[in-house]
């Protein structure tokens, strides 16, 4: 059997014909390759010449095949073969999926629907906890290590994937089986033949646990925060941990420095927000324990929305993005208020907070809507009250300061505090700062699912002040409030009710709706503009004075970039994930303006310095 031949470029290989390259990373090339044995097309990973000679590399490759070969689970990429130790290249041959990482679909999409990435990381749960079992750290799971196999078949006659839609599975319970976890080449065995034992960190920085960081305890938590932080990157469009540099990125990790999911994308909902920040927790004990707990976590939500069949709607997303996110929406807006309703009744003032304002964020201008967090928010606001009076009198009659100490007393209560509101994607705030997620007693959870540790330590983290608008006014009874708005990037403007403002400073707006659009300055490619509508709410009566804050933050468009003056087969591959090939163009996600770093040329291993700006092509010159 005759592998492919040395004029097609390709490494030749015996026992495989090497068809097309499909992947291109810092360690390996991944190809397309066919099987002649079995008549099935393969991926097969291919070692870089450059590396192929380093001792260190070659045992990290090894571990990755005996490793991986452990594993045999629906949810992970499964490996058939390995290179002998006599031949010419070194490879790993394993399942071809036909389909896109979950990079490439946020690239595409920006966000995922939080119940589809709470399927996704489930099932990504399941096989995480798969390798544990068979005492295998993962240790970088991240969206390009993640494989979503949308089309199913051998493929046609010349060898290119049918483009057949394919079940994503009847069973429901046992996840969704085309999502597919894969390159464990940084894994760390449990049996103590771990690869940090000169001390190097393995990983992306961004989805490295704080512990991995420092050298620490590895375990399943370490996974369970890598999934974390993917579960946030799917709902919310961008990373809980950024900076300018991976320094800060890494400084931002160990101190837990992160947005709130439902600051950031208030559609993601206070419930979702809390179960990603305990995966978050910078202190791993602090964590779900195992990727089970979480995925049964993140399975007691779903189920508690009335969503059972996690396949189907898998399927129906990414087989309608567009007409599933409407539906869906419509759907979720209704749960969200019956299960609101329920709460309320049953004394779950926060879990009904957390509800009805994550439908507010869905409708904005629904003034059904409005009226019920506004009435929650009056009905806590009097039983506050009416508590500390109760204490006063009694505390008064006890001192026998009687009827003046009552008065006086009463005249120093201060008005309810107000609470952070999210409209849509925009975030509007009081002066009431948002404590930190903790965890403590938990309220009754209305619903068929019990509550268990995993969940308990996710509703108590409600704790924080529900997100709500201020009901201390109705809009008639306030003539004007005095907002401030902060918009990022600093270089935008911002235009209410079609006239464009002066955001830099504090002034006043009427109480109620206005339409607001954000947008960079014509020539300013680096984001997209974003309208949305606001609700200034009447300033309590107590503190007229008192600023209401909207925080806008445009999207950033991805960056392109050029291969030039490259070889035939050649490419690069960038520190923040992208990869070039010759006489072609990539993009990739930003999450800031600019991006400056270096990219490192394959064959070769030459670095070549690079700017990459959002909305904007760059040039990289083979050197």
């Amino acid at each position: 059997m005759s592998g492919a031949p040395r004029s097609s470029g390709f490494p030749p290989l015996v026992k495989y014909e090497l068809i097309e390259e499909i992947g291109h990373g810092g360690m390996a090339t991944v190809y397309r390759a066919r099987d002649p044995r079995l008549q099935r097309d393969v991926a097969v990973k291919v070692i870089h010449k450059h590396l192929r000679d380093n001792a260190e590399v070659n045992r990290r490759f090894t571990s990755e095949a005996r490793a991986v070969a452990k594993l045999r689970h629906p949810n992970i990429v499964e490996v058939y073969d390995v290179s002998d130790d006599d031949d010419e290249e070194r490879f790993l041959v394993v399942e071809l999926i036909r389909g896109s990482s979950l990079r490439e679909v946020l690239t595409e999409n920006g966000v995922l629907p939080a119940e589809v990435a709470g399927i996704l990381v489930m099932a990504l749960c399941e096989a995480a906890q798969h390798a544990h079992d068979s005492e295998v750290i993962h240790r970088d799971i991240k969206p390009e290590n993640v494989l979503i196999e949308r089309y199913g078949g051998e493929g046609t006659s010349d060898g290119a994937p049918r483009r057949v839609r394919t079940s994503l599975g009847s069973n429901s319970d046992r996840g969704v089986e085309r999502v597919k976890l894969t390159d464990f080449g940084i894994a760390k065995l449990l049996d103590g033949q771990g690869l940090t034992s000169t001390g190097q960190i393995l990983g992306s920085p961004a989805h490295m646990a704080p512990e991995q960081i420092e050298g620490g305890h590895i375990g399943p938590q370490t996974d369970v925060f890598a999934l974390g932080v993917l579960m946030y990157e799917c709902m919310v469009g961008s990373l809980p941990f950024e900076g300018k540099n991976p320094a800060q990125v890494l400084r931002r990790v160990l101190e837990g420095d992160f947005e709130a999911a439902d600051s950031e994308r208030p559609r993601v909902g206070r419930r979702w927000a809390n179960i990603v920040a305990v995966a978050l927790d910078k202190d791993y004990q602090k964590r779900f324990q195992t990727a089970l707990e979480f995925g049964e976590c993140i399975r007691e939500e779903l189920v508690l929305l009335d969503i059972h069949d996690y396949a189907r709607q898998f399927d129906r997303y990414f087989s309608e993005p567009d007409s599933y996110c409407v539906s869906h929406a419509e759907q979720l807006v209704s749960r969200l208020l019956k299960r609101g309703e329920q709460g309320q009744k049953d004394g779950d003032v926060q879990g009904a907070a957390a509800d009805f304002n994550r439908a507010l964020a869905f409708r904005p201008n629904d003034l059904a809507i409005i009226k019920r967090v506004a009435a929650l928010t009056r009905g806590q606001a009097t039983k506050r009250r009416a508590a500390r009076v109760a204490l006063i009198v009694a505390g008064s009659v006890a001192l026998g300061g009687g009827a003046f100490g009552v008065a006086r007393a009463l005249r120093a209560l201060k008005p309810a505090e107000p609470a952070v509101a999210f409209i849509g994607d925009v975030v509007a705030q009081g002066s009431l700062p948002v404590p930190s997620v903790r965890k403590s007693a938990a309220p009754v959870v209305p619903g068929p699912v019990p509550v268990t540790s995993a969940s308990a330590r996710v509703m108590s983290s409600v704790g924080r002040t529900p997100a709500l608008p201020s009901a201390g006014t109705s809009p008639a009874t306030a003539r004007t409030r005095k907002v401030r708005f902060r918009v990022n990037p600093g270089g935008a403007r911002l235009l209410l009710d079609g006239r464009v403002v002066d955001w830099s400073a504090a002034f006043e707006l009427t109480p109620g709706s206005h339409s607001l659009r954000a947008e960079m300055p014509p020539g300013n490619l680096c984001c997209e503009p974003r309208s949305r509508s606001i609700v200034v709410t009447a300033p309590p009566g107590e503190q007229p004075g008192e600023v209401q804050t909207f925080v806008v933050n445009l999207p950033f468009r991805h960056a392109r970039a050029r291969l030039l003056n490259a070889p035939a087969g050649a490419s690069v591959s960038c520190g923040n994930g992208l990869t070039v090939p010759a006489g072609g163009a990539s993009q990739v996600r930003m999450n800031r303006v600019a991006w400056t770093g270096s990219c490192t040329q394959s064959p070769g291993g030459t670095r070549t310095g690079v700017t990459l700006r959002a909305g904007e092509m760059a040039a990289i010159v083979w050197r």
